[in-house]
């Protein structure tokens, strides 16, 4: 009887698992093919107002239909991504111009950003060194990093400011999001990367535990800490691919 007690606890361990795995992939599913869906709406809105303007401003439209077209494409490649993920393909990992990067994925929130009213400080000083790694799950902890500063900064009265930087340091490319908002209270910064924690009142707190595991995956780093004029500073490291003669061991894979 204790025996049969015993395979019963093990199966329904395994069963309340697989469940748990299975909702841990279907909310990461959810949250990563919403971003480009919500850019998709936002830049047929902006269409919209453009068009139906005194005098309607047809290289603004031009340019929202190009968000359109670029969401659409990162939704497909999300797709395939994920749908590598449950086969349980590799990654397929290329050299990246980090700033390239960075301004592709900046053009895609631009929409966001100027709806929000908030002021854009980029500065890129990374454009020389390319990092080995997935663009799209690249551009997709890029673009989370920025969706959460926007959101931070909602109903404030402060000025809102989101400063994007990338820089090179130790043969490592260092790149921060950092936003004006509420900031983050101490006692829950320890736990914020942690799987369904959320601040937000309709968060799923799946993104930024992606983000840290998609870096991991790529041997790097990425942490947040308070800034001390009120906000947060999300920062992430990547290793840069050696010059030409120099071999470096990364995350289990050579170059």
């Amino acid at each position: 009887e204790t025996e049969d007690a015993l395979c019963g606890a093990r199966a329904g361990l395994a069963r309340a698992s697989h469940l748990t795995v299975m909702g841990e992939l279907a909310a990461s599913i959810v949250h990563e093919i919403n971003q480009p869906l919500s850019g998709i709406v936002s830049s047929v809105g902006a269409s919209l107002r453009w068009l139906q303007a005194d005098q309607p401003n047809i290289e603004e439209v031009r340019a929202s239909l190009e968000n359109i077209r670029n969401a659409g494409q990162r939704a497909a490649e999300i797709v395939r991504a994920l749908r590598a993920l449950a086969k349980q393909e590799p990654a397929v990992m290329v050299s990246v111009a980090i700033d390239d990067l960075i301004q592709d994925v900046l053009a895609l929130a631009a929409v966001e950003i100027g709806k929000r009213r908030v002021r854009l400080t980029a500065r890129l000083d990374a454009a020389s060194p390319q990092v080995f790694a997935n663009r799209t799950q690249l551009q997709q902890v890029v673009f989370n990093l920025i969706m959460n500063a926007l959101d931070a900064m909602d109903n404030r009265e402060t000025p809102r400011e989101l400063v994007v930087t990338s820089s090179l340091r130790d043969r490592s490319v260092i790149v921060s999001v950092r936003d004006t908002g509420g900031g983050i209270p101490e006692p829950i910064l320890g736990r914020i990367f942690d799987p369904f924690f959320t601040t937000k009142e309709s968060g799923m707190g799946m993104g930024l535990s992606i983000c840290r595991s998609a870096m991991e995956a790529h041997g790097g780093t990425l942490e947040v800490v308070a800034t001390s004029e009120g906000g947060s500073t999300f920062m992430f490291t990547l290793p840069v691919i050696p010059a030409p003669g120099r071999s470096c061991v990364t995350a289990g894979a050579e170059w």
